[in-house]
């Protein structure tokens, strides 16, 4: 497969190594990189220093000061001038993909083909459970740019339905590309002597629908002997403080920011039981990492987390509103991933999944059947 045009990532939102979005874009430019195909990042100098250097990648640093990074509505037209200069007299055909759910340019541009990657559509199917700024910003700048792509890339079936179900016009634009599961030698879990307790992990910016506060109310009212860890952003470290320092100050639960790589990897490791609360999700990548550490996931169904979290290795809880059912869905977990055999079955299900390289796979198809 040979390459005849310009490849560009737009690199907004890839300055924040434990977002889902940089793991989604690194993991799969990694594979890109090893076929030979690094794409062209465009974006900021914070942004592209964040971003792990690859033997073929080559990053355009971006002339615009950090103000822009903060506005959504400029920042795509101020991208592709940037492409323009770069791609002048060099390639009768680009490709421009934007992986942050709004970054394309809405002015055509010939010869031009965009592509869009689209996480989820919760900013607007749930406006009353994120900030009022990301759902005024996703409400006007995800439908035009979804109307501008040539392609529109879903991570899940999930989020092809829901975009649907939003713009039914758009059907024959969209492909399901999943997030891949990373390359993982099998692995036996171990447990510590920890008597009846049951060390809990929850990793996750804060946004309503990802209920925190459903395990608030977990660790106050369980009567099992519950330690959790919170990795999440600045807003959730807050909301914790604010409605758990009780339980911070006696130990039985630890709050974290700013923690990715081999760090987060020891949390997975170290937990019995890895615990989902969201009500919704375009995918859930630390379901995916947990599973590949051999931890067992608890989660609130009815999103994209049912088609990674497996039902033979995870629990669904059957009413995320009654403490019991948590509980009966913990113990489960942690009984099943003791068993002998857990481990081999976590490792067996996990190769059922595309992997990373999949989804390189597929994308560098398609970017070749657009052009």
């Amino acid at each position: 497969m040979n390459l005849n045009f310009g490849l560009y990532w737009d690199a907004y939102g890839l300055d924040a190594p434990n977002s889902g979005i940089f793991v989604h874009a690194h993991s799969i430019a990694k594979e890109l990189d090893s076929l030979g195909y690094a794409p062209r990042l465009v974006g900021l100098k914070s942004a592209l220093c964040s971003f792990p250097r690859l033997q073929g990648l080559h990053p355009l640093a971006h002339p615009l000061t950090k103000w822009w990074t903060r506005n959504k509505f400029l920042w795509p037209e101020s991208v592709a001038r940037r492409i323009e200069s770069d791609s002048a007299g060099s390639y009768a055909n680009v490709v421009l993909h934007g992986l942050s759910n709004f970054n394309i340019p809405i002015r055509p541009r010939n010869g031009w083909r965009l592509v869009l990657t689209v996480h989820d559509l919760i900013p607007i199917i749930a406006p009353h459970d994120v900030s009022t700024s990301l759902n005024l910003q996703m409400k006007f700048l995800l439908p035009r740019a979804m109307r501008a792509a040539d392609c529109i890339v879903c991570v899940s079936r999930w989020t092809k339905e829901t975009i649907i179900d939003f713009m039914p016009t758009l059907e024959s634009k969209l492909v399901v590309i999943p997030n891949g599961v990373a390359s993982f030698s099998p692995s036996v879990k171990t447990h510590s002597e920890s008597g009846n307790r049951i060390r809990l992990l929850f990793v996750s910016r804060f946004e309503r629908y990802k209920c925190h506060e459903t395990l608030v109310t977990l660790l106050k009212s369980s009567n099992l002997a519950l330690e959790l860890d919170v990795i999440t952003d600045l807003k959730g470290q807050r909301f914790w403080q604010s409605r758990a320092i009780d339980m911070i100050q006696n130990g039985r639960l630890r709050v974290h920011c700013g923690v990715y790589g081999d760090e987060l990897r020891r949390f997975y490791e170290n937990a019995d039981v890895y615990v989902s609360p969201s009500r919704l999700e375009g995918y859930c990548l630390p379901a995916i990492e947990a599973l590949s550490a051999a931890t067992p996931v608890v989660y609130v169904g009815g999103s994209g987390i049912d088609e990674v979290a497996g039902s033979s290795v995870s629990y669904r809880v059957q009413n995320p509103l009654k403490i019991a059912d948590w509980e009966d869905a913990i113990c489960l977990a942690k009984s099943d991933s003791e068993r002998s055999d857990y481990s081999i079955r976590v490792n067996e299900y996990l190769k059922t999944l595309p992997s990373w390289k999949d989804a390189a796979v597929e994308l560098l198809t398609l970017y070749n059947k657009l052009v």
